[in-house]
């Protein structure tokens, strides 16, 4: 099946809604890194490393092609509402 074809606009407003849903999914798994990396610098890369893996596993789960897909189709189902959008609809009013 062919990606659905929104703006521009319109599709980085989506993906930034898909991200900031993704991070709050995965609100434990970035406490979790948050707190193993408090007080660390450098050897967070490998003290932490277990708890960024489960973070960026997490990520990636909620933030794939699909998922994207998923919203565009709710924005177009949704009769694509401009409030996604920073600017003014592409079609004047009539």
């Amino acid at each position: 099946m062919a990606d659905l074809e929104v703006p521009m606009k319109a599709e980085e407003a989506l993906r930034s809604m898909m991200k900031a849903d993704a991070l709050k999914k995965c609100r434990d798994f970035c406490k979790d890194y948050a707190e193993c990396s408090r007080d660390r610098t450098v050897s967070v890369i490998w003290a932490c490393s277990d708890q960024f893996s489960a973070l960026n596993s997490c990520l990636k789960t909620h933030t794939t092609k699909e998922v994207l897909e998923d919203y565009k189709k709710k924005w177009v189902a949704d009769g694509r509402p401009y409030q996604y959008v920073d600017k003014a609809p592409e079609k004047p009013p009539k």
